[in-house]
């Protein structure tokens, strides 16, 4: 999601972003169907990653002089939730360098898996750590060697807040293993067939093993995209 708040035109329905996520990425078979993801408002995103890191710092405060309109309350409400979401999935691919997903489990974080929305026919790069400077990825750990899922949705809908998707078939899993540099890099996908008609594609990355962090044990991924050109 973006820094601006959505055009609220009903009562907001977004939730806050929890530690805890969804641990059936880390469980994925070739073969197998997701029933649906929702691509929305803050707090759907925890089910995009098997663990997100806690935001840090202090929430937005609320408005000092709160009037009690709905489209107040409902601005404050997505800011205070996008507060959560710091180190969301979405994150991952929200064509922002300074940003990333985290994991936020104890320890380096191998086993975590996070997915992301990418166009699989076309080349795909990943800038892995907190890229945000050369002294934060530095101080996070980041993927060394990675499992990597390639999945197709057979349906999107479009709702208010963003799309869902449903039957989401795992097409191929392969295994890559990542330079240590804060910049992008190719990423390399195993084999698969796409299935004619796909309304989207996905890649969920597992991290196997990490280059540790000097200061801090999270372990993050900046950003998952198709290259420009």
């Amino acid at each position: 999601m973006g820094t601006s708040s959505p055009a609220f035109g009903q009562a907001y329905s977004g939730k806050p972003c929890s530690v805890k996520g969804n641990a059936a990425l880390a469980n994925l078979k070739v073969g197998q169907t997701i029933d649906a993801m929702d691509q929305s408002l803050t707090g759907s995103f925890s089910h995009w990653a098997t663990s997100t890191l806690a935001a840090t710092g202090k929430p937005p405060a609320p408005p000092a002089l709160p009037t009690g309109e709905e489209d107040e309350l409902n601005e404050a409400g997505w800011r205070r939730d996008e507060w959560s979401c710091m180190y969301a999935a979405d994150k991952a691919f929200d064509g922002k360098t300074e940003t990333a997903w985290c994991e936020g489990v104890k320890g380096a974080g191998a086993g975590e898996a996070v997915m992301v929305k990418v166009d699989v026919s076309r080349p795909i790069s990943i800038w892995t750590g907190l890229g945000k400077s050369p002294a934060l990825f530095a101080a996070n750990a980041r993927p060394r060697k990675v499992a990597v899922w390639v999945l197709a949705a057979d349906k999107a809908l479009a709702h208010q807040f963003g799309t869902g998707y449903a039957d989401i078939r795992v097409l191929a899993r392969g295994e890559v293993e990542l330079a240590d540099k804060n910049e992008f890099q190719d990423l390399t996908l195993p084999k698969f067939d796409l299935p004619e008609g796909s309304a989207a594609t996905f890649l969920v990355i597992q991290v196997l093993s990490v280059y540790p962090g000097k200061k801090y044990a999270d372990c993050c991924i900046c950003e998952v995209v198709n290259p420009e050109g």
